[in-house]
């Protein structure tokens, strides 16, 4: 009877030191940003920053300079950290899409080991969903993928709008995905010296007639019948901002109509034969009405 008791009492004490040496391997492999990416909360992230420091931000959104400053997520505050503005077609002046990195002004500055991540606007995506969505779907499918999660952004304590937070693919991200971070990590991009679409140092105006106005992502588009240089009745389509930023200067698919006339500013494209136009201000002779740029839509002379 004492043998089985000893064979009891040392199984159990196996069993103990199993149990208490798979507590301490989960404590020693706990991702510190899990929470920080958890996708049950809406979080709260917090910026401050000088104010004309947020201002010319928001004016020259289409820049990548740095701006100093400090950010609180729960109980944590990292100071001065580095923000700027970010995104392709999803830059904004109304909501700006921001890059956060930590380290821009200490090098040795992290906020739960991460060196940077990404506070995305979703101008372009009216139900703020597609791209949270499609990382899930990877996730699923066993592909690797930013971790992403929705905040409420506070700026300086004014509410600036719901936001996605979004992991960078670093150092950090590769480590995580793959238990290593060297080797070779390509970015798709833009060529350095690609030209652009449009001659953005040119300026056409056409005066015309409305025959269809396309408000959809990612951007909107305005066709007019107007008279080209040799006086022929052709088709024009001016590229305007996403629909997002004309819905904050108080527009709808609605404020243009077929037959309205209007009279169009901006950029020629790079084939004349295309006849597209970089919209940059458009006129309403017949009410007055005049947009000039984000910001500055629905002005009435």
């Amino acid at each position: 009877m004492s043998r089985w008791r000893h064979l009891l009492h040392l199984a159990l004490a196996v069993m103990l030191f199993v149990a208490a040496s798979s507590r301490a391997h989960t404590q020693v492999v706990l991702d510190p940003t899990a929470e920080f990416f958890d996708g049950s909360v809406l979080h709260e992230v917090r910026l401050w920053i000088n104010s004309r420091d947020w201002e010319t931000l928001k004016t020259n959104f289409l820049s990548n300079a740095y701006y100093p400053a400090d950010l609180q997520w729960n109980t944590a505050k990292v100071p001065n950290v580095g923000i700027r503005s970010r995104g392709n077609g999803s830059r904004s002046g109304f909501k700006p899409g921001l890059r956060v990195d930590i380290d821009r002004y200490a090098s040795t500055q992290k906020f739960l080991g991460l060196k940077s991540f990404v506070l995305r606007n979703n101008t372009q995506d009216p139900s703020q969903m597609h791209e949270w969505l499609s990382m899930l779907f990877f996730k699923r499918m066993g592909l690797p993928a930013s971790r992403e999660t929705y905040a409420r952004l506070f700026i300086n304590n004014q509410y600036a709008g719901l936001y996605t937070i979004v992991e960078s693919v670093d150092k950090s991200f590769l480590t995580r995905q793959f238990g290593e971070d060297s080797g070779y990590l390509f970015d798709y991009d833009y060529p350095a010296d690609a030209a652009a679409y449009y001659f953005e140092d040119q300026t056409v105006t056409i005066e015309g007639t409305v025959v269809e106005f396309d408000f959809r992502m990612p951007h909107t588009w305005l066709h007019v019948q107007a008279r080209d240089a040799d006086g022929q009745l052709q088709r024009f389509s001016a590229e305007w901002a996403n629909p997002a930023r004309l819905r904050s200067d108080g527009m709808t698919a609605e404020h243009l109509k077929p037959g309205d006339v209007v009279r169009i500013t901006g950029s020629p494209g790079r084939t004349p034969s295309e006849r597209k136009i970089h919209l940059k201000r458009i006129e309403r002779p017949a009410d007055g009405w005049v947009w000039a740029g984000a910001g500055r839509g629905g002005q009435r002379r």
